[in-house]
């Protein structure tokens, strides 16, 4: 009786203390923060890699940086309750299981279909930097092999084509931490004949791509948006309000935006600046040469 009577005594201590200094000092435990790429590793986004340090440091949280491709990432995030990942496209799957930032931590120029400058295909689909109908290429080319990144989301338009198709063996579905790099390899072989991938990764990625040539797509954003995610538990709550926090200030920084343009191509700030003002509410031009 005595006993019983300590425990409910020691519960009430434990809800009390809770209550009077919050979560976050039950929570402090390493969080695991998982990146795509290796730092060593040739085709790895460097934005990425530049926000996420400045983030780190500024978190003040005892964090682990580990590496797995976009399926393992998102496992691990329903799976363990100190797991964090960024720059993923926001679904209503991932919304069931994760806290989610309120403004995203990244901002790109959209995915585009990449093909082979010398192939049939793209000779026939117009001028490089056109629109292109995603739904209607699958249909029009029923042979066309086209390699795609396993466990990752394309947006709502383009991940429905994708499960609808049925001729499914047509889809090359590549999963390891260096997909896209292997895809983008793919293709200048022509073991594919075409693959979906963001601008940036493809620039910085470097090696033959002048054999590349892109089209924009009708069902994709002409930018896309990149965000934080977190376990659905106490620390990855807390988490998320300091990065949303951190995040509303940062994002209406010249360095913030500076970083972004680092890593693209001087011929698309223009635009890119009309982007990140729309989705950051901010005013930034741009700067005179």
């Amino acid at each position: 009786m005595m006993l019983g009577t300590h425990r409910r005594l020691i519960g009430f201590i434990g809800v009390s203390l809770m209550l009077v200094i919050g979560p976050e000092a039950y929570s402090r435990e390493t969080l695991l923060w998982v990146a795509e790429y290796k730092p060593n590793v040739a085709n790895r986004i460097l934005l990425d890699e530049e926000l996420r340090g400045w983030l780190h440091k500024d978190l003040n949280w005892p964090i682990e940086t580990v590496y797995a491709n976009t399926q393992r990432a998102m496992r691990m995030v329903q799976e363990q309750d100190n797991v964090c990942v960024d720059d993923k496209l926001i679904t209503s799957e991932r919304q069931q299981f994760a806290h989610i930032t309120d403004l995203p931590q990244v901002v790109v120029p959209g995915k585009r279909l990449y093909m082979r400058a010398d192939s049939d295909y793209a000779a026939q689909l117009g001028a490089e930097n056109s629109h292109v109908g995603f739904q209607s290429l699958m249909a029009s080319f029923p042979e066309l092999r086209l390699g795609v990144m396993a466990g990752r989301r394309y947006g709502n338009q383009l991940d429905e084509i994708l499960q609808r198709e049925k001729r499914q063996a047509r889809i090359w579905r590549r999963a390891s931490s260096y997909s896209s790099e292997e895809l983008l390899q793919m293709l200048v072989k022509g073991r594919i004949d075409a693959t979906i991938e963001y601008p940036m990764v493809v620039a910085n990625w470097g090696e033959n791509n002048g054999d590349l040539i892109s089209f924009r797509l009708k069902e994709a954003k002409d930018y896309s948006l990149g965000y934080i995610m977190c376990s659905r538990s106490p620390s990855g709550e807390v988490i998320i309000g300091r990065v949303n926090q951190w995040l509303a200030e940062h994002t209406q920084s010249r360095r913030y935006l500076e970083l972004h343009l680092k890593w693209m191509e001087a011929s698309i700030h223009k635009d890119f600046i009309e982007d990140y003002n729309q989705v950051f509410n901010t005013e930034f031009k741009l700067s005179e040469p």
